[in-house]
């Protein structure tokens, strides 16, 4: 992508939006789980501005707004790296090992990788699903991929990625409260 900024321009962007980039990272701070330092955030929201600043050729927004949008979407992706759960209801990610419910399933169980037979339970909680989704759940839970490099890998957008992720969650969760 061509930009129409020499280096020089490029750094007085990044210079004038630093607040900004502090600003983000504190507000979304706010409502996330204790696991998550600011000084994380901070960074990513850092790193964020300066490849929005490289990326800009002012055809459509003000900087300002497209610097806002790659920094809330780049801190987004970040929590969502660090953490298990849907948005509001953040957990912090734990060992694969650890029991998530009182008959005994761990986190590995629910996300077993289904082409080793050894790691699929008795009763898997995947069972059900197609082949494409529990590649989907692998890439992003087992392999740790962003919703995005999903989407890159598979040939599919990042907010369908998101969709078929909620989706076998809630599949999932209603297969597992019809054994208990």
């Amino acid at each position: 992508m061509e930009t129409i900024y020499k280096t020089t321009e490029r750094d007085r962007l990044i210079e004038e939006h630093l607040g900004l980039a502090e600003l983000l990272a504190a507000q979304k701070n706010r409502t996330t789980p204790s696991n998550i330092a600011l000084d994380d955030l901070r960074s990513v929201a850092f790193l964020a501005l300066v490849e929005a600043a490289h990326k800009y050729n002012g055809n459509s927004h003000t900087f300002r707004s497209y610097a806002a949008i790659r920094i809330r979407g780049e801190i987004i992706d970040y929590i969502r790296s660090m953490c298990w759960g849907t948005r509001g209801n953040y957990s912090p990610i734990v060992s694969l090992d650890q029991e998530i419910n009182d008959e005994g399933f761990t986190l590995g169980d629910m996300i077993a990788d289904y082409r080793r037979p050894e790691y699929i339970p008795e009763f898997s909680t995947v069972d059900h699903l197609s082949q494409f989704a529990k590649e989907v759940i692998s890439l992003y839970y087992v392999e740790g991929l962003t919703q995005k490099e999903i989407g890159e890998r598979l040939g599919i957008s990042h907010s369908k990625v998101s969709k078929l992720l909620d989706k076998y969650k809630q599949s999932i969760s209603e297969r597992r409260k019809n054994v208990a």
